[in-house]
């Protein structure tokens, strides 16, 4: 029989008894046929490995898989070697995946003095397919309710994804904490590198967006991640080590050729050090500062994926981290300014952008806490730069107060060389982020409201507190007047009558206080919705105390500047 015949043979029993067809594999008058042709019966066969056939006629799917083992297991392992390979790469369907995952393993076993270099197919392979995986996002599952997504089919799937590769690793794990090597003597040290760098790699996508916290019902992917943590202990090395590879971007570099990647690492030390596993284990010969500045690098790359769960790890990472460092302790002229300022733009985005409540609450501590572990200079570049990076008025609003506040502490002290950063130009400079009306007299107040009222309440807090002009900021009311208050207060008079003349339109539309009406109502720049008379009234009520509010602020303030004058 001549290859085509037996190829067609093995088909054509394939479709008829597929049983049977592992017989014609297993028939010693064919072992030579079949040694001759594996390389061109084994992509034939994977026609049969895809999920609707699976689902048409799951008994010939489950009689090809066989037949695949059973080449696995008798045919030369250098002859269908890399057919074997090329077949995982081009995998959708996780159960085919998790197949030639197993024949790829029996060809690994069945040639150890080949392993040492050929492993490393093996590994690409495997991420390959890992970085093709999606997982569900739900922003509002937060703590342990995120075990809830464990019951998703494609959470389930990605599970038996993760445990049939820690399956795949298991033989060669073992032979490493044994040290009885039955690969060649001189591929050791590269079989054992390759294996560590792809263990390491494990903890990316998608294991970074699971649920990985300590709870009293442990998650299926903690006890995978603890698996993992496992076999890199197997190899006796410093989990600290992997720091200098900590790339120098805070983009998610998921480069499957690159040994090293900040996501995988990220979550690595995230479970070290905000986890607490094999944390007894490790030397801590590291300083501080030098933990402070290669881990932040992992923060950065997982603050700036897309996913909230991700967002947490990295989160929870850099509040560890930060809390080893005292209050004032880093000059900013020493340390990164590139990796600061990314810092503070992406811990400011969770703060305003995040869906996730907890994500959120926990950027606000850890933004506040960072800017405070730098010396005055560091402080003041933090304060000035980010209103330039993110205009929201929120935000700029919170950093008046935070500038407040450190003008505060200083003037208390009366600490010389942390006021130099807050008088003459470097306060002017700082009080033009702040004190800034958008689109002058035509500004929404309504959505920079967040922004005005703490503005004002910082320039009153030093009127009346800088009453000998040390700051300089009575030299910089001139400048105010003519920039920031006239053009306020015209705003505080065109916002309220606009918003006088849309109460008026709504009383006159309609005499039925409880239907809704027609008449467009714009708060804040965007029309609301459809809303019944009080609703809309009540809505437009609030934005005319708000004005008044920012009008009293306005009087106060100026009266405090007409008293210390």
């Amino acid at each position: 029989m001549d290859t085509q015949e037996f190829i067609s043979s093995v088909e054509k029993t394939l479709k008829e008894k597929p049983e049977d067809a592992i017989n014609i594999l297993r028939d010693p008058i064919n072992s030579e046929v079949l040694g001759k042709c594996c390389w061109e019966l084994i992509p034939r066969l994977s026609a049969n490995l895809t999920e609707e056939y699976y689902i048409k006629n799951v008994n010939i799917y489950d009689c090809t898989v066989d037949l695949l083992l059973e080449i696995a297991n008798t045919a030369n392992p250098e002859d269908v070697f890399f057919e074997f390979i090329e077949l995982a790469e081009k995998q959708k369907f996780f159960r085919s995946f998790i197949n030639i995952l197993r024949a790829i393993r029996i060809l690994l076993m069945r040639a150890p003095q080949r392993r040492g270099t050929s492993i490393s197919w093996c590994c690409s392979a495997i991420g390959h397919y890992l970085s093709e995986i999606n997982l569900p996002q739900n922003s509002k599952l937060e703590g342990d309710e995120e075990l809830i997504l464990e019951n998703d089919v494609q959470f389930q799937l990605v599970e038996e994804v993760y445990i049939e590769v820690l399956d795949f690793f298991s033989p060669f794990i073992e032979e490493i904490e044994s040290g009885n090597y039955t690969v060649s003597e001189k591929h050791i040290d590269i079989y054992k590198d390759t294996l560590l760098k792809y263990l390491l790699k494990l903890f990316g996508h998608p294991l970074v967006s699971t649920y990985l916290e300590h709870s009293n019902n442990k998650s299926a992917f903690r006890r995978i991640a603890e698996k993992i943590l496992q076999y890199i202990a197997c190899f006796h090395i410093d989990f600290f080590s992997f720091l200098e590879y900590a790339t120098f971007s805070s983009k998610e570099n998921i480069n499957l050729e690159s040994e090293f990647n900040n996501l995988s690492l990220g979550v690595f030390y995230y479970l070290i050090l905000v986890e607490g596993l094999y944390i007894n284990e490790i030397s801590h010969v590291y300083s501080n500062l030098y933990l402070f500045r290669q881990i932040l690098w992992l923060c950065l790359t997982l603050m700036n994926s897309e996913d909230s769960r991700a967002h947490w790890k990295g989160l929870s990472l850099a509040e560890n981290i930060l809390k080893r460092i005292v209050e004032k302790e880093l000059d900013f002229k020493k340390i990164d300014r590139f990796q600061s300022q990314e810092f503070v733009q992406l811990c400011s985005k969770i703060m305003i952008y995040s869906d996730s409540k907890r994500n959120r609450q926990k950027a606000v501590a850890i933004f506040t806490t960072f800017i405070r572990i730098f010396n005055p200079c560091g402080r003041y570049y933090l304060l000035l730069c980010i209103p330039e990076k993110i205009k929201e008025p929120g935000l700029i609003g919170y950093l008046s107060v935070k500038a407040k506040d450190f003008i505060a502490e200083a003037l208390l002290r009366k600490n010389l060389e942390e006021l130099k950063y807050f008088n003459g130009k470097c306060l002017h400079d700082l009080i033009k982020k702040f004190c800034s009306l958008e689109n002058d007299t035509e500004t929404d107040l309504m959505r920079y409201a967040d922004q005005i009222v703490p503005s004002l309440n910082l320039l009153r807090y030093l009127v009346l507190r800088d009453k000998t002009n040390f700051t300089g900021i009575f030299d910089l009311i001139p400048i105010l007047e003519k920039t920031y208050f006239s053009p306020l207060q015209k705003a505080i008079e065109i916002s309220r009558a606009h918003y006088n003349l849309q109460k008026k339109e709504i009383h006159q539309s309609s005499g039925d206080s409880n239907q809704k009406f027609p008449t467009a109502v714009s708060v804040g720049g965007e029309n609301l919705p459809e809303f019944s008379l009080e609703q809309k009234l009540q809505i437009l009520n609030n934005a005319l105390n708000m004005f008044d509010l920012i009008e009293s602020l306005l009087t106060r303030l100026t009266e405090c500047i007409n008293d210390q004058s």
